[in-house]
């Protein structure tokens, strides 16, 4: 069959397409087509079967409630942007709160210690807190007021800061003990890991990564990570226990779609549990 030679202004691609049409089969003109837009297009063939989507290259997702992030930057092992294995390289920053989250009475352990401390010796113990804290030769004291000079003005640094210096007027050390204690429990902790995996593609839009023997606790992790485009991923960690372990399953999951703020239980960030490089 053979299509009329209608007289259009024609381009060039579209002048060479309508002759070849009207020398070839529908059948060998259709393979034709199809080769011809693939090369000039980049569409996917669409005899193919399927299309391929590209593998993550970065994505960044988040806990529920923002606490976490995991940012990651992912490379084709075999340098292929179709390929069916990546390996993601991921930076995780977490807020840790506050050791007193998870206890319903804050003071009360050191409040223990602190009593028994006070009943084992009292006058030693008052010489101790002295030395350390309230002397105005300590090393504790000084330090204390070279922070409060340098503290923003109006700021609760400062604040903290100019109780304790006045909570050593007070006879009783067990004051000044207790007032560090409740600013300590102010302070929450930024902590950051890295890591790698390798993911292989299991689905168009789903990754895998198992490990291969049980890590900590003898729990064995699994990784999945799927997408609804080329940006929007989740992250899903399954913990799974293995013979001998007394874990239960855990499933944990980021998503690009969660809180990307936290709000912090604390009045300070501590940046003493980042590890060195």
């Amino acid at each position: 069959m053979r299509i009329p030679n209608y007289r259009l202004p024609l381009t060039p691609s579209a002048g060479f397409i309508v002759r070849l049409w009207q020398q070839t089969q529908w059948s060998v003109l259709a393979l034709t087509l199809v080769v011809l837009l693939t090369a000039w297009f980049g569409i996917t063939n669409p005899l193919s079967g399927q299309s391929r989507n590209p593998a993550p290259s970065f994505f960044r997702v988040f806990s529920k409630d923002g606490r976490e992030s995991l940012t990651a930057t992912c490379k084709p092992i075999d340098g292929n942007s179709t390929t069916d294995r990546v390996s993601c390289d991921f930076v995780t920053v977490r807020f840790v709160y506050p050791s007193h989250a998870s206890r319903a009475s804050p003071l009360e352990e050191f409040e223990s210690n602190l009593e028994a401390a006070k009943k084992e010796d009292p006058e030693g113990f008052r010489k101790k807190v002295t030395q350390l804290l309230c002397s105005p030769s300590s090393e504790g004291r000084k330090e204390i007021e070279r922070k409060l000079r340098e503290a923003e003005p109006g700021s609760k640094r400062r604040r903290n800061l100019a109780e304790l210096v006045s909570s050593c007027a007070a006879e009783d050390p067990t004051v000044t003990l207790r007032l560090l204690r409740e600013q300590q429990e102010q302070v929450c902790d930024l902590w950051t890991d890295r890591f790698s995996l390798e993911f292989k593609r299991v689905a168009d839009d789903q990754w895998l990564y198992q490990q291969e023997r049980p890590g900590l606790l003898s729990v064995l992790k699994v990784y999945e990570l799927t997408s609804t485009t080329s940006y929007r991923w989740t992250l899903t960690e399954t913990r799974v226990p293995t013979q001998g372990s007394d874990q239960e399953p855990t499933k944990t999951v980021w998503s690009w779609n969660n809180f990307r703020e936290y709000e912090l239980p604390c009045e300070f960030v501590s940046h003493e549990s980042i590890p060195a490089p």
